[in-house]
């Protein structure tokens, strides 16, 4: 990775936020003005509705960017890596994004930690890290069910009916405001862009709670919705969200030929359907949730090859594959403790979950009560490429050559491009 090849800012950026010495690829999240988390509170300014968290640090946005801003819109690309965009930049596979980062303002941010998407993208849309909004990763032990639960699927581990269909809704899940929310309540129309099958699903009822949803099938159609959103009157705030990158990097990991495929198409659409069509009253914002890292298929530990540590958990390993989430039974915390550093070795590192929220590594205070349970007594971070999946009864075991959840810095450090007429 070639960080010195950077700009000064974001080299700047990864010393600011080293997480420790011993550990010197690791980024430790910012929440105090060059994380995602701060992102929001800059929207929401611009378009004039109350700031009540810390928005980006004001050497990052000029005030010419501001100026006259009606509507904004805030494309979200799921697991853009800073890095994988300036590559992409450097091979000539992104002239669009390479045009707005020289005409605009651009810059790298932190993501949250767990670098996931319930995590991060919920600070996307509360503004809240996840220390207040609750979303600690994929999985979770959740005692207001006293399951196990995928909280993408909002459902007990495994292939069963989300807590939906028990009559619980899903809206109320969330103990903070959204975004949404907070504009629609300063006067400012709040939508959101995403896939048209993901309209009603769990995830999307927790995080977008206040915003109308506009649903797209294709890249195509992807950016067409946005045009046409842009263009209806009054002040607006426009979530997109673009899901593909994500998805394609999990399965032949970020650095492969379809990654690239991808990020060249989404490249030409955003110029010609989108930037393109522009009035100098919109801002366009560019960011991701989280990067993802090219694992090492040498480096995997299945968790589920380990009979003899799932047999000293209360409830089988929660968290993401690359940062696991540990109840011991009671009498058994040390053996726990020994087992998961022995199978470590020099490609993890186990921390105390109380250690971890006392850093603040899930983001500042005031925490949500529920925060502790869910992350669990002993957490394990993966190193370098490697991963420690675990897959639950009912749960295909899937191999992935991308993953993301932990502190390396391609999980950690995403774009932020900021461009108007």
């Amino acid at each position: 990775m070639r960080y010195h090849d950077e700009p000064e800012p974001v080299r700047a950026l990864l010393e600011r936020q080293r997480l420790d010495p011993s550990f010197p690829t690791w980024v430790r999240p910012s929440y105090d003005g060059y994380g995602v988390v701060n992102l929001p509170w800059t929207v929401l300014d611009i378009l004039g509705a109350p700031v009540e968290g810390t928005p980006l640090a004001p050497e990052l946005v000029p005030a010419a960017l501001r100026d006259g801003v009606r509507v904004v819109v805030l494309i979200v690309v799921d697991a853009l890596a800073y890095f994988q965009l300036r590559e992409g930049m450097r091979a000539g596979d992104t002239p669009v994004l390479a045009r707005v980062w020289e005409e605009g303002t651009a810059f790298a941010l932190t993501s949250t930690f767990p670098s996931t998407t319930v995590a991060a993208l919920t600070a996307l849309q509360t503004g809240v890290p996840p220390s207040q909004h609750g979303m600690v990763a994929y999985t979770c032990y959740l005692r207001e069910f006293g399951m196990l639960s995928n909280l993408i699927r909002f459902s007990p581990v495994g292939r069963f009916d989300s807590y939906a269909a028990t009559g619980f809704d899903p809206g109320t899940f969330l103990p903070v405001p959204t975004i949404y929310e907070r504009a629609a309540a300063a006067g400012v129309a709040a939508e959101m862009i995403n896939y048209r099958s993901f309209q009603h699903s769990p995830l999307t009822r927790i995080q977008g709670r206040g915003a109308a949803y506009r649903g797209y099938r294709t890249l195509g159609e992807f950016g067409t919705v946005i045009r046409r959103a842009v263009a209806e009157p009054g002040r607006r705030l426009i979530f997109a969200y673009w899901p593909m990158i994500d998805l394609i990097g999990h399965i032949e990991g970020p650095e492969g030929e379809t990654s690239r495929a991808d990020l060249r198409l989404l490249d030409a659409l955003l110029g010609r359907e989108v930037f393109d069509q522009a009035r100098d009253d919109v801002l366009f914002i560019l960011t991701a949730d989280h990067g993802q890292i090219q694992l090492d298929p040498d480096q995997v530990l299945s968790l589920n090859e380990v009979p003899d540590l799932l047999a000293d958990l209360r409830v089988p390993p929660a968290g993401e594959r690359r940062v696991g989430y540990f109840h011991p039974r009671a009498g058994r915390e040390e053996a726990v403790r020994e087992r998961l550093r022995e199978l470590a070795g020099e490609r993890g590192v186990v921390v105390e979950g109380a250690e971890l929220l006392d850093q603040e590594l899930v983001g500042p205070g005031p925490l949500y009560p529920e925060v502790p349970s869910r992350v669990g007594e002993l957490v394990l971070l993966a190193r370098g490429p490697a991963t420690f999946p675990y897959s639950a009864a009912g749960d295909p075991a899937e191999p992935m050559l991308g993953a993301h959840g932990g502190l390396e810095a391609e999980e950690m450090l995403v774009p932020c491009l900021l461009w108007r007429r």
